[in-house]
């Protein structure tokens, strides 16, 4: 049994372990420490592969669930295990299925009332079809890989409207333990610093930035020197990548029932051997939630993405830089028809920009569901 498939059996182990310590705890604790939401819905697309070529609509089946158990061993400190997943089966485009699943444990530790430290742990897993920036689907086949990632944080807050967070991590992406193709296995390490200020009772304010390095296992850098070749040169150097990431958010939760939130995001990334992969990218995403459960809620959110590469032109021999935009929407419905029972209504429109020829794509996706919240 691989190294990744051990560390998801422990993490499967340990999270039932805290679920059940967490429920016998449920007597001494004013609210459930054990929480799920459990669903399931029917849904369609109208291009599955995101593509302007390869045009294929498809209706679905998908099961989706998060489950929480929450532990606090001491007055100092909180553990957290959190489990989310979900699968997506379509009806007629079998090898379009699609498998998310994510295992993280949370640990806190407060050292005094205004400094925390801790630590997570996520272990991910994915099964779908890998699609390119141009939509086209690599490999043909399913696309397989196990993640993890851990980090290290501590939170202070010197002052109460006032928080400051940091932390490091290192992550692992592992295509070994499903798949004879290693060419896509990278290590990344990084750190990140945040800072988080409450400026009323209703508004917040959030301003982060992270560093983070790409190291890929087998994978060539596209050098100038052999990019059109169509020869990888065996002395040519793996694949190395920088990013920079900045991000702020501003969040506003007014009367009952309503909460906004306006994000935006700045990214660079950076190919130390200059090939197609260096761009400049901005982002920014609204969201609107109104209503409360018991009455129906409606959620509501916009995204906005634009991309810029430095070395990739949109045609061969063409001066202009290969640019692209990324729109979505969503909007849904849910509403409790009984006790813990919800029905959902969800539509979602994504839509890819480019000014290289048949590079965008337009995709409808509306799902209606039923969950279980408890």
């Amino acid at each position: 049994m691989g190294t990744g498939r051990r560390t998801m059996v422990w993490l499967v182990l340990f999270f039932f372990q805290v679920a059940w310590r967490a429920a016998h705890a449920a007597s001494a604790s004013s609210s459930p420490p054990v929480q799920a939401d459990v669903g399931v819905s029917y849904g369609a697309e109208s291009n599955v592969f995101l593509s302007e070529r390869n045009r294929h609509g498809d209706s679905f089946i998908k099961l989706n669930g998060t489950l929480s158990a929450v532990l606090q061993p001491t007055r100092t400190s909180f553990l957290l295990v959190l489990f989310d997943g979900s699968h997506q089966r379509f009806l007629q485009l079998g090898q379009a299925d699609r498998t998310f699943a994510n295992l993280a444990a949370h640990y806190r530790y407060a050292l005094r009332p205004s400094l925390v430290v801790g630590v997570s742990n996520t272990l991910s897993f994915v099964d779908l079809i890998l699609l390119d920036t141009e939509g086209d689907a690599l490999p043909q086949g399913q696309f397989r890989a196990l993640g993890d990632k851990i980090r290290l944080y501590g939170v202070a807050t010197p002052m109460r409207p006032l928080q400051l967070e940091g932390g490091v991590f290192y992550r692992r992406f592992d295509m070994d333990d499903f798949s004879d193709d290693p060419s896509l296995d990278f290590a990344q390490t990084g750190a990140d610093v945040s800072v988080k200020h409450r400026m009323t009772p209703a508004w917040t304010a959030e301003a982060g930035y992270e560093y983070s390095h790409f190291s890929y296992d087998e994978r060539k850098a596209r050098t100038r020197d052999s990019s059109f070749t169509g020869v990888v040169d065996p002395n040519t150097p793996d694949l190395r990548l920088d990013r920079h990431e900045a991000s702020s958010v501003v969040r506003y939760s007014g009367p009952p029932g309503f909460e906004a939130s306006l994000k935006a995001k700045l990214l660079a990334n950076r190919d130390r051997f200059q090939n197609d992969l260096s761009y400049w990218q901005g982002e920014v995403r609204a969201s609107a939630r109104i209503g409360a459960q018991a009455r129906g809620e409606l959620l509501l959110q916009a995204g906005y993405k634009h991309r810029v590469y430095d070395e990739r032109s949109r045609e061969i021999n063409s001066p202009d830089k290969l640019r692209e935009a990324f729109y979505t929407g969503e909007a849904e419905w849910t509403q409790q028809i009984w006790k813990m029972l919800h029905a959902s209504l969800h539509y979602q429109l994504i839509t890819k920009q480019s000014n290289a020829p048949l590079r965008g794509y337009v995709n409808h996706v509306g799902l209606v569901g039923a969950r279980a919240i408890w």
